[in-house]
């Protein structure tokens, strides 16, 4: 792994709301005043279409960019990583960052994964960022809670898109942030977390974030420096 030093940056985020169901809603309808004639007969009201806002705040915090003295490096993928935490490769497409004391993966590790070429949003988690079951990588749908096993299943319908925000760090890439909260069938919940850089082609997630980790998995995708990633082959 290599390590350099650079320059602190903020970070800059775009604010708006976010329904707990997952929906976005815009700042709502705003409705023409109503003409009269002759007739007794009043004319329709005509209603603009409600328009899009940005999500709420990121909770990204302000943090330096990784760089050659300090960053651990995968594809060219540079971050900074707290005590403890470590960077592994998978496969070729695929790395995770592993909290302090774990070896095994999945669970509460933040995974890195490039996005293959062609890219038409169509790739998980992008095609279905704003669905309420857009988390859900596969079929079937795992309870990634734990103490959960292969056979507890996850009650996708009970799935709710709870904070939907954009970050983009001075200087670096604009990433749009989600989070769901996973009702299991066996009765547990889990929290997945997703950060999408589009335009790099690159997404940050982990399907069972620990609540103890939250400033440490913000640290990790604040400080990525994305501007010299090598495509997988």
């Amino acid at each position: 792994m290599r390590v350099r030093i650079g320059a602190v940056a903020g970070l800059v985020a775009l604010t708006g709301t976010v329904a707990a169901c997952g929906t976005e809603q815009g700042p709502g309808a705003v409705a023409a005043s109503p003409t009269t004639s002759a007739s007794p007969t009043p004319t329709a009201v005509a209603t603009a279409a409600p328009a899009e806002t940005p999500g709420p705040e990121s909770s990204l915090p302000s943090v330096p960019p990784a760089s050659a003295d300090d960053a651990s490096t995968w594809h060219g993928i540079s971050m900074r990583l707290p005590e403890g935490w470590k960077l592994r490769g998978v496969n070729a497409t695929n790395a995770e960052v592993l909290p302090p004391g774990r070896d095994k993966s999945g669970g509460p590790a933040l995974n890195i994964k490039q996005l293959l070429e062609p890219y038409e949003r169509t790739d998980w988690p992008a095609k279905r960022l704003n669905e309420k079951d857009g988390w859900v990588p596969g079929d079937p749908a795992h309870c990634m809670a734990p103490g959960s096993t292969d056979s507890d299943l996850a009650d996708v319908a009970g799935s709710k898109l709870v904070s939907k925000s954009s970050t983009r760090r001075i200087g670096g890439p604009r990433l749009d942030y989600r989070e769901w909260e996973v009702p299991c069938k066996n009765g547990k919940r889990f929290t997945v977390k997703v950060w999408l850089a589009a335009p790099e082609k690159v997404v940050f997630y982990t399907l069972a974030a620990d609540p103890k980790h939250s400033t440490a998995y913000d640290e990790i995708v604040g400080s990525a420096d994305l501007s010299r990633q090598r495509q997988p082959r």
